[in-house]
């Protein structure tokens, strides 16, 4: 069953140089289907649009022509979004950052402590963002992707700027919750093997106006580890047959 169909979807920016008004196109009859509990990874160059269309997607970026059409209502309560950054609000502590968020529904049915402690955050519910470490407000930030058990899940980067040892353990942990809860996921990286941690299939992009140069199903068991020799391996193959594949060059 089909999660999102992206039907002919384009995109133009409109920017000012030496005092004309120009535009340039990020999209230009994009299409892309995604299955229900699919995990897809988004891989391409710099700028060619990756985290716009997930604001598309989200509904958060509603200036474009075409078609996003998604088998379930995209409301707060049936969408996660995660960003670059953690974007909790300063002042309020980690269980207000994760109220804020929550639906009343949500709330009945499952005890705050609780969530708190599936997260192993119990230690920190009263503790405000600037006396967490980078990694901690990380982990708040994947709580609050969970609060109302979205059966969609979009992921813009958010592991990056962080130590790798804790960003390895925020993956597995998120990988862990996502596959209990049956989600849909959208993963956008710039990394090619945290790209094929996640992915039962990566979407690999062109510079914009960006289309889809290549789709690599991922069959490796799981669960994965960035450091997995396998996942190394599986890195390699897809190197080593498209070099330039990063640079958005097939």
């Amino acid at each position: 069953m089909i999660e999102i169909d992206i039907i002919n979807l384009s995109k133009n920016y409109a920017y000012s140089k030496k005092d004309e008004n120009k535009t340039f196109e990020v999209y230009n009859d994009f299409n892309l289907s995604i299955n229900k509990h699919e995990f897809v990874s988004i891989v391409g160059p710099s700028g060619c649009g990756k985290s716009t269309l997930l604001q598309m997607i989200a509904g958060l970026e509603k200036n474009y022509t075409g078609k996003i059409n998604c088998s379930t209502n995209l409301d707060n309560k049936n969408l996660g979004y995660m960003f670059q950054t953690p974007r909790l609000m300063p002042w309020l502590t980690v269980l207000d950052n994760l109220l804020i968020c929550a639906s009343k529904e949500s709330i009945s049915k499952k005890s705050p402590q609780k969530f708190l402690e599936k997260f192993k955050l119990t230690d920190f519910s009263n503790v405000y963002p600037n006396r967490l470490s980078g990694g901690m407000r990380r982990k708040v930030s994947i709580a609050r992707t969970f609060i109302n058990n979205p059966e969609l899940i979009l992921l813009d980067e958010p592991f990056t700027s962080i130590d790798q040892p804790v960003a390895n353990a925020l993956r597995e942990d998120f990988i862990l919750n996502a596959k209990e809860s049956k989600v849909t996921l959208i993963l956008v990286t710039h990394d090619l093997k945290e790209a094929i941690m996640f992915a039962d299939r990566i979407v690999f992009l062109s510079p914009r106006p960006a289309k889809i140069i290549y789709e690599h199903q991922i069959t490796l068991p799981r669960p994965r580890k960035l450091e997995d020799t396998h996942v190394f391996d599986e890195y390699k193959k897809i190197m080593s047959k498209f070099p330039n594949i990063l640079e958005g060059k097939f």
